[in-house]
């Protein structure tokens, strides 16, 4: 006896995804307002919409980074919020990553000083 092996597609090659802002500089003064939210637009190529998660990490200052929403479908809009109230004065990077159902997850760089 053989197996049979059968792959089903859409016949559509995986999405790609563009973002309107690749890299997302804030700055925070200590003793002023709040650090501002920013916005991301989250596009894909083609018509359809794509699924998609969304992800926040920092490489040092702990979780000063955060992300909404979670989940989605292009177009997306994501806000990117900053918490950086107990961090010492210097420069903090972080990435918010954004995954498509298929395809390639894109990287967001944040710089925080």
């Amino acid at each position: 006896m053989k197996a049979l092996s059968i792959t089903v597609t859409n016949g559509q090659p995986p999405a790609t995804l563009t973002v309107d802002r690749p890299q997302v500089t804030t700055t925070f003064r200590i003793g002023h307002f709040a650090t501002p939210s920013e916005t991301v637009q989250v596009t894909s190529s083609g018509t359809a919409t794509v699924p998609l998660t969304v992800q926040s990490g920092t490489a040092s200052g702990g979780a000063w980074l955060s992300v909404s929403p979670p989940s989605g479908v292009t177009p997306a809009s994501l806000t990117l919020s900053f918490s950086p109230t107990s961090l010492p004065p210097g420069v903090y990077t972080g990435t918010v990553t954004v995954t498509p159902a298929t395809g390639t997850p894109l990287n967001i760089a944040v710089t925080l000083s």
